[in-house]
């Protein structure tokens, strides 16, 4: 986990997006996503080059700190940008 100054001018929210961001695998995730391409586990897996396993590891660590909101549709789970991040993730991909 990155460490920020105490008195950071990057508020919690924006720490979280920051620190996401340093993982090429979590860039392509989120890129896609907000791209419209590629929101279901199998999608992503398929446009990025990794397994289903590998995706379902990154949205577990994504939803935890809350980029990442997940809705079930019949036997799918689609992935969303969670709103309240939305802004923040476009700015700093």
């Amino acid at each position: 986990i990155r460490n920020f100054q105490n008195n950071s001018m990057y508020g919690e929210r924006e720490k979280k997006v920051l620190v996401a961001s340093q993982s090429i695998t979590n860039q392509r995730i989120i890129s896609e996503i907000l791209n419209g391409k590629c929101n279901t586990n199998l999608d992503l897996a398929r446009e990025i080059g990794v397994s289903r396993g590998t995706i379902s590891w990154y949205m577990k660590n994504l939803k935890e700190i809350g980029l990442i909101k997940e809705a079930k549709r019949g036997r799918n789970i689609i992935y969303k940008i969670n709103i309240s991040y939305k802004n923040l993730v476009e700015r700093y991909r």
